[in-house]
């Protein structure tokens, strides 16, 4: 699996792209955390999630691996919140009309593929522009904010088209 990953990863991540891991990026792994970082390009900016602090206890210097490391970011161009844990709140997220044209959204990885836990039945319902990252749902590969949204619009069961489509 973790070749896969790592073979994926580079088939679509180029050296000079931004990469930003919304969490949980090993958890309980055969390898330490410095096997599979070297192997994967791109500039990689991490969200702390609740899986990470085991394997940061032992890796002496992150910003080897990444250009940032938080418990939230902000890319304020685009008003893209990121988080591990999804929210119901994030800059102008009420004046959210349709995906069309949002200029707010929130990404999140924490629930994975789960559809049994609240938090996945309030954003299918409620929360249009809030995405999940999660490996789980967008093909075992990183995306594009357009395949991002694409693919959540597919797992939440929502009728939105994404903004190039």
């Amino acid at each position: 699996m973790d070749s896969i990953l790592i073979k994926h990863w580079n088939e679509k991540v180029g050296v000079n792209d931004d990469v930003y891991i919304l969490g949980d990026l090993s958890y309980k792994s055969y390898h330490g955390i410095d096997y599979y970082m070297e192997k994967l390009e791109g500039h990689k900016h991490l969200i702390i999630g609740n899986h990470d602090e085991y394997w940061m206890q032992s890796t002496k210097d992150l910003g080897r691996y990444f250009e940032s490391v938080s418990y939230m970011d902000m890319i304020n161009n685009l008003l893209i919140t990121l988080g591990h844990y999804p929210m119901f709140e994030w800059n102008r997220n009420r004046y959210i009309k349709s995906q069309v044209n949002s200029k707010s959204w929130m990404i999140y990885g924490h629930i994975h593929n789960s559809m049994d836990c609240e938090a996945y039945k309030v954003i299918k319902k409620k929360l249009i522009c809030e995405l999940n990252a999660g490996v789980d749902i967008n093909n075992y590969e990183p995306v594009t904010f357009d395949e991002l949204v694409f693919n959540n619009n597919k797992w939440y069961e929502r009728n939105e088209i994404s903004r190039n489509n």
